[in-house]
């Protein structure tokens, strides 16, 4: 580049060149302008990252384990209706009580129900209303423990496309029921009819979902500490866990163990029917008297926790996120996330989940 002007003294000299300032563009020679090339991002261009994590959210609907329960001398009395459900449902076992035939139905009645009976359940019995699960409204509520594997690629500067799954291991569950796995006679005389019933526990497997994640980095390329802000979306469940308020059902005939009891009256407060499976409770003799005593021996031996089911919410999400990726090393990192998803439409709820934990870099 030549000299414009030289002014100044002979050892001292002044010069004036022209040139083009760093960051400005660049002429080609024949008016075309070029830019200079921005500098790579520094972000990694894939994440493989693995986390854990706790949510919250609110639980509403219906357990997911626990039928709707009957409670003797409340609200609703307890009538040939209540009866029919709670042996349809002893009887169907781990089978939808739907699925269970009439002719098997009338069987069991007969066997296993109060004398004279039969006719009387069969009227009342509403298949699709002793499939009901028992309601909850508990508000917030949790979901202990997550796990959630998850690659992610840069696919821009500052935008990152991820695939993950959250399985969540399904802590603390404590529902208890009558064995299944027995035949209805050995089932009846030794968890139905027992005094001090022990049932088995009803467990709740894990939960998974698969779904894809979208993310904008914050701040500068020379930060090791990148904030984020994104969304994310996908298919699965998610399970909140809920103390239902009253005692298991360790005998299985649809009343919370601590408010077993032998007998109820109609809304009027006259006449008896028998609880199930306590029979001959209204029969005014030695035998009533036995099965009243054995009500009242399983109420006395009910275990004095209550129970705690699952309200399952999904099976599809959305939902925003915020968090952070911390570039230890060139290859090592951890990350957090805050995520908010609103899950629908069978059971709907939102769950805000918590998740942090390491990431492979590349």
């Amino acid at each position: 580049m030549n000299p414009a002007a030289n002014l100044g003294l002979q050892d001292q000299p002044l010069v004036l060149n022209q040139g083009c300032a760093v960051d400005e563009p660049v002429d080609s020679g024949e008016g075309e302008v070029i830019d200079e090339p921005k500098p790579p991002s520094a972000l990694p261009r894939v994440w493989i990252n693995l986390g854990i994590g706790t949510g919250f959210g609110v639980a509403s609907g219906t357990a997911e384990n626990t039928y709707r329960q009957f409670f003797p001398r409340g609200e609703q009395a307890y009538g040939p209706a209540e009866s029919g459900c709670a042996i349809a449902r002893w009887v169907a076992g781990t089978r939808d009580v739907t699925e269970v035939p009439g002719a098997e139905l009338v069987q069991a009645f007969d066997t296993f129900g109060a004398p004279g009976t039969t006719g009387d359940m069969m009227m009342a019995y509403n298949a699709a209303q002793c499939a009901e699960r028992h309601p909850v409204s508990t508000g917030m509520a949790i979901a202990p423990f997550h796990v959630e594997p998850e690659i992610s690629v840069r696919i821009g500067k500052r935008v990152s496309l991820g695939l993950y799954s959250r399985l969540q291991v399904v802590t603390a569950a404590s529902v208890y029921r009558d064995d299944p796995s027995k035949d209805l006679t050995t089932s009846f005389n030794d968890d139905v009819r027992n005094p001090t019933p022990v049932g088995v526990k009803q467990s709740t497997t894990f939960s998974w979902t698969i779904g894809a994640k979208f993310k904008y980095f914050l701040g500068k390329e020379e930060w090791k500490l990148r904030p984020f802000v994104g969304a994310f979306g996908g298919y699965g469940n998610s399970r909140l866990r809920v103390n239902m308020g009253f005692a298991n059902d360790r005998n299985g005939n649809s009343v919370p163990d601590d408010l077993e009891i032998g007998t109820d009256t109609d809304i009027n407060g006259a006449g008896c029917f028998p609880v199930w499976p306590y029979n001959a409770s209204c029969d005014g003799d030695m035998n009533a008297t036995n099965d009243q005593n054995l009500a009242a021996n399983v109420a006395a031996s009910a275990d004095s926790s209550d129970r705690v089911d699952v309200v399952r919410i999904g099976p599809a999400f959305i939902g925003a996120l915020v968090g952070f990726n911390y570039q230890i090393v060139k290859h090592f990192a951890v990350f957090g996330e805050l995520g908010l998803g609103g899950w629908f439409p069978d059971q709907s709820s939102f769950l805000i989940d918590i998740t942090v934990g390491p990431a492979i870099t590349f």
